[in-house]
């Protein structure tokens, strides 16, 4: 299943024609109602925060490479509130 929100980016009869063709039922949100899609919009808004509107992009390889060296460090070095200040890999360990 895919959730999303009514803006453009998803809203292609491409997408539409993938779903239809791989069985996959998708779910739009209430117009809006950003709260229903809590989990992506913070991650979304915390990537373009930290990553999309620090750098300029000059090839789809560049942008992988540094949007990947962002979810490193959001995942295993920066501390998150939610965790105790801990980082999600710091915190998974702990817990085992």
């Amino acid at each position: 299943m895919v959730v999303s929100d009514n803006g453009a980016a998803l809203n292609t009869h491409a997408v539409l024609a993938w779903c239809k063709d791989t069985g996959i039922e998708w779910h739009r949100i209430a117009l809006g109602g950003p709260q229903q899609n809590g989990f992506v919009e913070s991650f979304s808004g915390s990537l373009r925060d930290a990553s999309l509107n620090e750098h300029l992009f000059p090839t789809r390889a560049a942008a992988r490479r540094i949007i990947k060296a962002w979810w490193t460090d959001c995942n295993t070095v920066r501390p998150h509130r939610s965790l105790g200040g801990l980082a999600p890999v710091e915190f998974t360990n702990r817990r085992r």
